[in-house]
């Protein structure tokens, strides 16, 4: 298989984002923050971080229930459309590197959604990013990572070809054993302007 860039989640989470998972909808984040309510207990006085905040859908359907979170992202695309939802407040950062403080002054609930974990190529980098994440959080604190299913992960559907609008999506998917991940390339393709 290709060898795979190590910055690719730069330029991934551009304009393009929303096209490639228009499926992750506004109704889909209502039901992960209902359950993320539900198992982890999320009351009103919490603070919480929705680390990978991307677009601010979660943060939206968590201020629909009177809960006010961060949001933290590293895309500034995805987080000028988080601005303008106006569901809390947001700051660009590398989740290897938070910019809050820890121990009592730290989030009491931190949300990790959509598969927003392991991007890095060097394991050290994600464990930087769990190191920080027990960094930020309170003593006792709680946290939620939402990850694919290790049984799917390792049979991924191998190419799907779809249609958004406009834009013909291909997609390839493949599990290297080497890296332990699902690894993927897509071509987007806008038929209107070729």
């Amino acid at each position: 298989m290709p060898e795979i860039d190590s910055t690719w989640y730069r330029q991934h989470f551009n304009e393009d984002y929303r096209t490639l998972y228009a499926a992750r909808d506004d109704a889909e984040a209502e039901a992960q923050v209902g359950f993320a309510l539900q198992q982890l207990e999320i009351q009103a006085e919490d603070r919480v971080l929705d680390l990978c905040c991307g677009h601010g859908r979660h943060l939206e359907a968590l201020a629909k229930r009177n809960i006010r979170a961060t949001g933290v992202d590293l895309s500034l695309p995805l987080l000028k459309e988080a601005l303008a939802r106006g569901s809390g407040p947001l700051l660009r950062a590398d989740m290897r590197k938070l910019p809050f403080a820890g121990g009592a002054e730290g989030f009491s609930v931190l949300l990790n959604f959509f598969t927003s974990f392991g991007y890095f190529q060097e394991e050290k980098d994600n464990l930087a990013v769990i190191e920080e994440i027990a960094r930020v959080l309170q003593p006792g604190g709680r946290f939620l990572l939402d990850l694919m299913n290790p049984q799917g992960a390792k049979n991924p559907d191998p190419s799907t070809l779809r249609e958004e609008g406009s834009f013909e999506i291909a997609e390839e998917r493949w599990f290297s054993a080497e890296s332990h991940r699902v690894e993927k390339r897509i071509r987007l393709l806008d038929r209107s302007t070729g």
